[in-house]
């Protein structure tokens, strides 16, 4: 007997891979690995001898903490994605990173539409956000996703390229 779930019958997995969050990575990148070169070269000047400079603990502590932060949040933000699942015991959404796992029963699901959104109005940008009058999303890129309203009134916007075709998965859930 194996512990696997049943093969959900719509399958998403999305990614930030717009390129304005590339053209954001790399000037990051740049920006604090030159920052760090500026103070390795600036030491390197002042004291002529790199053996000084590798004695000098805060710019040893400041080079450690320079690489790492540029090399966890390129990784990290290159390995979020988020997964939208329209399986058998419901609607299951992952967003990798933010530990936001969430399983919605059809049960629970009173409205679904397929629609057309403004992240930065009105989610103040992507990831799960929560915006007073248009409820809770869970989204990572582009302008489209389906609108669910629940039965205790809580709006939830989920995020998708294929907004259409989410959206009848749902419902043909819903029907069942």
């Amino acid at each position: 007997m194996t512990d696997q779930q049943p093969a959900a019958a719509f399958r998403e997995v999305q990614k930030f891979r717009q390129p304005w969050v590339i053209i954001l990575l790399v000037l990051w990148s740049v920006v604090m690995l030159g920052a760090l070169g500026y103070a390795l070269c600036r030491q390197y000047r002042e004291h002529a001898d790199f053996q000084a400079v590798l004695s000098n603990w805060r710019l040893v502590g400041f080079t450690v903490v320079i690489v790492l932060a540029v090399v966890l949040t390129n990784w990290l933000l290159l390995r979020a994605k988020l997964v939208t699942e329209v399986a058998d015991d419901g609607l299951r959404l992952t967003l990798f990173l933010s530990f936001a796992r969430r399983t919605i029963r059809y049960a629970d699901i009173a409205d679904c539409q397929a629609r057309t959104y403004r992240p930065l109005l009105e989610y103040g940008g992507w990831g799960v956000r929560y915006s007073w009058r248009h409820g809770r999303a869970y989204n990572v890129s582009g302008n489209r996703g389906v609108q669910l309203v629940l039965k205790d009134g809580q709006r939830l916007l989920i995020g998708s390229q294929q907004a259409d075709e989410l959206a009848a998965a749902i419902r043909q859930r819903l029907g069942n």
